[in-house]
């Protein structure tokens, strides 16, 4: 993967784009019982890849991308949501399951990674590290939606900081092939 350590510029956030698109897909697959083969093997990609975004440091208005904190409503079974305060890197605090004004059970604060305090340069898996397989009776979403909304939603914000940057309107627009 190319070098995009700290540089503010297009095509270090293109690469942010590549990367989150690739997490996408990884997770995509971990829900997949076809491809239960390559699970542990997409979570590790995922770790790495994660962890090059952590040590990144891109900018966006709100922070640094790996470590963009956003409240985010994710699905459960039967119609349930939950409210957490989402990052790629953060803090796991278990969510109190207190009902909110929208109906939401929350908030807690969630992540696909922690750091880990005793060696900085590695992460630690906050996701589940099992696959799971419904049955054909259970009614939730895949167990690994609630990831791909936080992805979604940094891609978004990586975007939407394209945009006011000078040029980035232009920039995108010429991109036909952007897939952010």
């Amino acid at each position: 993967m190319a070098n995009y350590h700290g540089a503010i510029n297009f095509e270090n956030y293109e690469i942010v784009i590549n990367v989150l698109n690739k997490i996408l897909e990884l997770l995509d697959e971990l829900d997949i019982p076809e491809k239960k083969e390559k699970f542990d093997k997409n979570q590790a990609e995922i770790n790495k890849l994660t962890l090059e975004l952590f040590k990144s440091n891109l900018p966006l208005n709100e922070g640094y991308i790996a470590t963009l904190k956003d409240t985010l409503i994710t699905y459960g079974g039967r119609g349930s949501k939950y409210k957490n305060i989402w990052a790629l890197v953060g803090p796991k605090v278990k969510n109190p399951f207190t009902v909110q004004p929208d109906k939401s059970y929350g908030i807690g604060y969630d992540s696909l990674f922690s750091i880990n305090s005793n060696n900085p340069g590695v992460l630690i898996q906050n996701m589940p590290d099992k696959p799971y397989y419904p049955d054909g009776n259970d009614y939730s979403p895949g167990r690994f939606s609630g990831y791909t909304i936080v992805i979604n939603s940094i891609k978004k914000k990586v975007i939407d900081f394209m945009k006011i940057l000078p040029g980035g309107e232009e920039y995108l627009a010429a991109k036909k092939n952007f897939t952010g």
